[in-house]
């Protein structure tokens, strides 16, 4: 009698716990999973199509379904558009699972707030936050659940009835079914219990000391916290859909908001989350030798996903590792590997240093980067397989930057090219504002300037010290200041000298040769040499001196001063107009050529050595004259002197002889007095 009153006991014992733990309306309301709370769309299903009927706003609704095989279909519906799955999109028979994620609608400002904290994380965290707490960003973003196709079909959810039917109902008291049984005190059961309408008298324990039995397993924790400042939240622990066709789980699931924060599926394979007792988490292991553990037979990859959730653009990244490499992918863009390492990698083949600078063969990189070799040139080439590849180069003795194929080397600043070198040895620099400089090489010359309407200019120390214009003129200035130095190529002349108000020297050996003023005047220490060589010479023509020199005395000869001189620096010579209107030599009648007045001096000197020629001529016949006029003189005289003493014995007898010798004497004074005039006229001419 007391076994059986024992056993009638432990048997109320557990239809309590049951009844308390398990009630008819929690098992409806887990039917679906769509139907519980924090649902974004009702989920319907056909014999050939299942629908998402959203129920909340939003901006796009993203369907990820996984296959039975493990592959994943993901597809994207813009706000208006119902998610729709067909049977027909689908490999065939088995148990898929699904995640339908919400991207919400944002307005402009949300999103302007957003982009400005894009590259913040803290930022973005606390915005987030923010956002939720505000109401703008919503709480449940996603919604999870699984169908299944069977003979070609999905399988049409139905719940499963709850079975409240028990063997115990049989038993009664009095003709009375057993009521629920109250404790108020604790209860202690020293054996194995069994809850669940399907337990049995008899039930075989094994080793559990508690089995769940009948059809639909739940456990409900439902906290009955009534003080504001306790915690309220309740959970509940699954054990499979409730519906035909779902899927076969083990969940902890937080039953105030609808979701399922922990869920284990029904095949996965042994140890896929291992916690090890030194805190080590194994995936795929239970040995884990480091803090996060993952072993795969194939391809181990960690998947790092950002959905549009929060407002922000969709990205999604895979890290993967495998016997072939290490690896970054970008799914999102056409699952790109933007980074690669290859297993047996050298060490330090890619260093990032707390001072921010990156070592490539070296852990202690001196600079922002930094590429270390030993034994083989150190090079860094930047390559385009459809293009130009280019280099940069330590190699044993010289440094080599450029390119290793045949294209120009540009220098590019804000995105501009600025300097090109071709293969046929040609620099060309080309400035922002569009001047363009050349340095080229070519057949038989070296170039070097602008191949634009730009002036070229050479700098040091930040200043032009030389400029040269598209007229051809090139001017030197000290970085200082000072003089300007010129050359220049006019239109029909060259200049080179002083573009300031300063002296032109020419300097050899380090000494002054020639000072040319700014006044014109130039100083030379040694002679200058005119080039007259007869065989650059035409045009000759005769020169009339005697006309030449007629000319020059009708030209003024005075002295002046330049006006850019001083007063007291004084010069002699015609003006140039005068001696141009009286020779016609030179380029115009501004300026007087030395060589001209050379010429037109040694003109003048042969004239006036003809002339005194052609007087020593004439003196030398009037001389001649003189002499034998003086003879004649002599001879009269000596005729005289002997007439004279003739007539002097008989001068006293005599006196009528006078008349005779005095006539004599007369003639010999006409006669001189005839011939004298004839030279003296002569000699006054000349």
């Amino acid at each position: 009698m007391k076994n059986i009153l024992r056993k009638i006991t432990i048997v109320c014992l557990i239809l309590m716990v049951g009844i308390t733990m398990l009630s008819p309306a929690d098992k409806t309301a887990s039917a679906q999973s769509s139907e519980v709370a924090g649902a974004l769309a009702v989920m319907n299903v056909s014999s050939d199509m299942i629908t998402w009927q959203p129920v909340v706003d939003y901006a796009s609704l993203t369907l990820v379904v996984v296959m039975p095989s493990g592959a994943a279909r993901t597809s994207t519906f813009d706000s208006g558009n119902m998610p729709i799955l067909s049977v027909a999109e689908l490999p065939g028979d088995g148990l898929y699972s699904y995640e339908l994620r919400m991207s919400p609608v944002l307005d402009e400002q949300t999103q302007a707030a957003l982009q400005a904290v894009a590259d913040d994380p803290q930022a973005r965290s606390r915005l987030e936050e923010d956002l939720i707490a505000a109401g703008v960003l919503p709480t449940i973003t996603s919604q999870s659940g699984s169908f299944s196709i069977l003979s070609g079909q999905f399988v049409i959810p139905v719940e499963e009835k709850i079975d409240e039917t028990s063997p115990l109902e049989t038993q009664t008291t009095g003709g009375n079914m057993i009521n629920d049984i109250l404790h108020y005190d604790d209860v202690i059961v020293t054996g194995s219990f069994c809850v669940g309408f399907d337990c049995v008298n008899g039930e075989s324990f094994g080793f559990d000391t508690i089995i769940l039995k009948e059809n639909n397993l739940r456990i409900f924790f439902n906290d009955t916290s009534t003080t504001s400042s306790f915690p309220t939240n309740n959970w509940r622990i699954t054990a499979n859909d409730s519906v035909n066709g779902g899927a076969n789980y083990f969940s902890i699931d937080d039953a105030d908001r609808g979701v399922s924060p922990f869920k284990i599926e029904a095949g996965a394979p042994a140890n896929s989350l291992y916690v090890e007792d030194y805190g080590r988490i194994g995936l795929g292991t239970s040995t884990p030798a480091t803090e996060l553990h993952i072993i795969d037979g194939w391809d181990t990859i960690v998947r790092l996903e950002q959905d549009s959730s929060s407002g922000l653009s969709p990205q999604t990244w895979d890290v993967i590792g495998n016997e072939i490499g290490f690896y970054i992918r970008d799914v999102t863009h056409g699952s790109k590997l933007p980074f690669r390492i290859q297993p047996n990698t050298p060490s330090n083949t890619l260093y990032l240093k707390s001072s921010g600078y990156v070592g490539m063969g070296t852990s202690s990189p001196a600079y922002p980067l930094e590429v270390e070799t030993t034994g083989k040139n150190s090079e860094i080439v930047a390559q385009r397989t459809d293009g130009a590849s280019a280099v940069l180069s330590a190699i044993t003795n010289t440094v080599q930057i450029g390119s290793i194929t045949n294209h120009p080397i540009e220098v590019v600043i804000d995105q501009t090219p600025v300097m090109t070198v071709t293969g046929e040895g040609k620099m060309t620099l080309q400035g922002a504002s569009g001047a363009a400089g050349a340095f080229s090489a070519i057949s038989n010359t070296v170039q070097i300037g602008s191949i634009t309407d730009n002036d070229v200019q050479w700098v040091v120390n930040n200043a032009p010290v030389m400029t040269l214009n598209e007229d051809g003129q090139m001017t030197l200035q000290s970085p200082s200041g000072g003089a300007i130095a010129g050359v220049s190529a006019a239109t029909n002349t060259a200049q080179i000298g002083s573009f300031s108000d300063h002296d032109v020297e020419m300097v050899v050996n380090d000494t002054v040769v020639m000072t040319m003023t700014s006044a014109g005047n130039m100083t030379l220490q040694g002679a200058l040499s005119e080039y007259s060589d007869v065989n650059v010479k035409e045009n000759f023509a005769a020169v009339d001196s005697a006309a030449v020199l007629n000319r020059l005395n009708d030209i003024p000869i005075t002295t002046w001063n330049y006006i850019s001189d001083d007063a007291d620096t004084q010069h002699m010579g015609p003006m140039a107009q005068d001696f141009y209107a009286a020779f016609e030599l030179g380029a115009d009648d501004r300026h007087i050529a030395s060589l001209d007045v050379n010429g037109v001096s040694l003109a003048a000197i042969q004239a006036l050595n003809k002339l005194s020629a052609d007087q020593k001529a004439q003196i030398d016949e009037l001389s001649a004259e003189n002499i034998s006029l003086k003879e004649k003189v002599d001879d009269l005289e000596s005729r005289l002197n002997t007439l004279e003493q003739a007539a002097g014995s008989s001068a006293d007898n005599q006196s009528t002889s006078f008349p005779v010798w005095s006539m004599v004497i007369a003639l010999l004074v006409v006669g001189m007095m005839q011939t004298a005039p004839v030279v003296y006229c002569k000699i006054k001419k000349n």
